[in-house]
Parts: C-alpha cells; sequence; structure tokens
C-alpha cells in the first residue's frame, strides 16, 4: 500500500505531485484499488466534469475507485457516477465561493 498526498496544496490545482504519482501509480497492473476518504480528499475541481475524468482516467487503467466514508465506488452504477457528478459539482461551487 502507498499513501499519496499533497499538503498545503489545493485540491482544486489538478496538477499536483502527489496526484501526479498516484496515476502514474494506477498504470501499474498489481495495482488493483485506488482508496480514497472521499471525492474531495482526491480533488476539488474547479469544473466538476474534471473531478469524474479524474475518476475515469483510473478506471480505463482497470483501477476500482472507492471512497471509503461513503462505500461509493465510482462507476460501477448510474447511481454511482450522478452521485459522483453531485459531490464533485458541491465541491466545484464551495471552491469557487
Amino acid at each position: 500500500m502507498e499513501v499519496f498526498e499533497d499538503d498545503a496544496i489545493s485540491g482544486s490545482e489538478m496538477h499536483r505531485p502527489g496526484l501526479d504519482k498516484l496515476l502514474q501509480a494506477v498504470t501499474d497492473p498489481e495495482v488493483k484499488f485506488v482508496v480514497a476518504w472521499d471525492r474531495n480528499r482526491l480533488a476539488r475541481p474547479k469544473d466538476a466534469v474534471d473531478g469524474l475524468l479524474l475518476e475515469r482516467q483510473m478506471q480505463k487503467a482497470g483501477k476500482r475507485v472507492v471512497y471509503a466514508a461513503t462505500g461509493q465506488e465510482a462507476g460501477r452504477s448510474f447511481t454511482s457516477d450522478l452521485v459522483g457528478l453531485v459531490e464533485h459539482h458541491q465541491t466545484a461551487t464551495t471552491c469557487a465561493s
């Protein structure tokens, strides 16, 4: 297990050293899951679509993206995708305020 973090860097910045290392790590076929506490711990994008695209990028690499706080798994159903859009939108709206 490896932990990726970006101390003192805004989650709205979609190019951060820790996030970039995570995205590199998901190319490893031995990595099966990405677990984050919540969507806003992975990213706080200014545009909700960017958050969904980040999840999609990891899924396309064959990884399951799971959020521990809610038990949600990205991309598992229409409902999880809808919840993802709403949560990313809430974060984007909060960051823009």
